[in-house]
């Protein structure tokens, strides 16, 4: 019986050590390889992860949740379900007003006038969400869930959310994946492109 425990406790440690290995280290920050939604208890895969970069400072490292893996942004954005960005900050001191000033940028830079136009009343109710110094460490949790929305969660506290799945599908997601991300290392490592 001592001999089976044993075993047992072995292959428990074992697999611990497996499922930390398989982890994603982007910019020294440890990436979960899942996440759950918690709304909905979804086990989701990581996509793929990379390093938000301003010139030579690490800003986050950013890591993309989806229920099946794949490198296409269109696909991406016509997949059903839950999906998450988990944006974990290593720049010590980043500003509700940068961050604001930032999400503005990417939403103008990666979608069509016409979409842009016809979000601009849930992009500036999504960034209003942001008011709050990110710190290093701090992290930011945007979870799509269906019928819902997106589910703005701040250093572990819901500050909001913005209605209509269109809005991450469409709008959110093209920050990073659309054709002028605000690092072109992020978005291949979203994709799970990054070598």
């Amino acid at each position: 019986m001592r001999h089976l425990w044993a075993g047992t406790l072995a292959l428990a440690i074992l697999l611990a050590f497996a499922f930390v290995a398989e982890a994603a280290s982007v910019g020294d920050v440890s990436i979960p390889d899942s996440a759950v939604i918690s709304k909905d208890l979804t086990q989701l895969t990581l996509n793929g992860a990379g390093l938000r970069k301003k010139f030579i400072i690490k800003v986050y490292a950013g890591a993309l949740y989806l229920s099946a893996k794949s490198t296409d942004p269109a696909a991406i954005s016509d997949m059903g379900g839950p999906k998450r960005v988990l944006m974990h900050f290593i720049y010590d001191g980043v500003s509700g007003e940068k961050l604001i000033e930032a999400w503005r940028d990417g939403f103008k830079n990666n979608l069509s006038p016409a979409l842009h136009d016809q979000m601009k009343p849930r992009i500036e109710k999504f960034c209003s969400l942001f008011t709050q110094e990110m710190k290093r460490g701090d992290e930011i949790l945007l979870d799509l869930l269906p019928g819902t929305g997106t589910m703005v969660y701040v250093k572990g506290k819901l500050a909001g959310t913005v209605e209509g799945d269109d809005f991450y599908n469409r709008a959110l997601l093209m920050v990073w994946l659309g054709p002028e991300p605000p690092d072109k290392g992020i978005k291949e490592g979203m994709l799970g492109l990054a070598k």
